[in-house]
């Protein structure tokens, strides 16, 4: 069976869910609004223009108050049982404020970092192929596992940090805009206003 959007955002629990719900129905009925509006003979195509107008501004507002805070608390709630679901030593958590954890998870870092370099340089200088950068973070974070305690802990930090930010650098340049960029429906009114306006 295929689920739907709404089938999976009508199962959807946690936080933000409820603004995510609230948001879309706020949507949703400024589109059937524009639908009824085209499909009225009876109104003048100036009064459809203003109601229209007047109901568009009003959800812009209720969206860009609703909108960021669900996204915020989705996003939230989704890092945390993404970190959760990450295996880890017994008794080492992903994030730690231990001065001296931090200062061994830098260390494996650095000592990380400088094993994938030495393998590039070693490549370009000889007749051997590169190691895969993902296999070297692959086999230290296994290592870290294996290895447990304060150490073992310090290598899969090491290894999360460093696919952390480059999951984090790569969801930054996706550029997602907001869902209706121009907020217009396709009917022909109300008119575009210079500019337009994210909704």
């Amino acid at each position: 069976m295929t689920e739907t959007y709404e089938s999976i955002q009508g199962d959807a629990k946690g936080p933000g869910t409820d603004g995510w719900r609230a948001v879309d129905k706020e949507r949703a009925a400024l589109s059937g609004l524009y639908r009824s509006l085209a499909e009225d003979d009876t109104r003048t195509p100036e009064y459809k223009t203003e109601k229209a107008w007047a109901e568009y501004e009003k959800t812009k507002a209720r969206v860009e108050q609703l909108a960021p805070e669900a996204r915020r608390k989705m996003l939230k709630s989704a890092e945390g049982l993404e970190r959760m679901s990450i295996p880890r030593p017994e008794g080492e958590s992903l994030i730690t404020e231990d001065t001296d954890k931090l200062l061994l998870s830098a260390h494996e870092r650095s000592r990380i970092e400088g094993l994938m370099s030495r393998s590039k340089e070693a490549a370009a200088k000889g007749p051997f192929k590169a190691k895969n950068p993902t296999d070297i973070l692959k086999r230290e974070f296994e290592h870290g596992l294996d290895e447990g305690g304060p150490s073992g802990g310090a290598k899969v930090r090491a290894v999360g940090r460093r696919e952390g930010a480059r999951r984090r650098g790569a969801r930054a340049g996706l550029g997602i805009g907001p869902r209706f960029r121009g907020g217009r429906p396709s009917s022909g009114f109300p008119p575009r206003r210079p500019g337009g306006c994210a909704l």
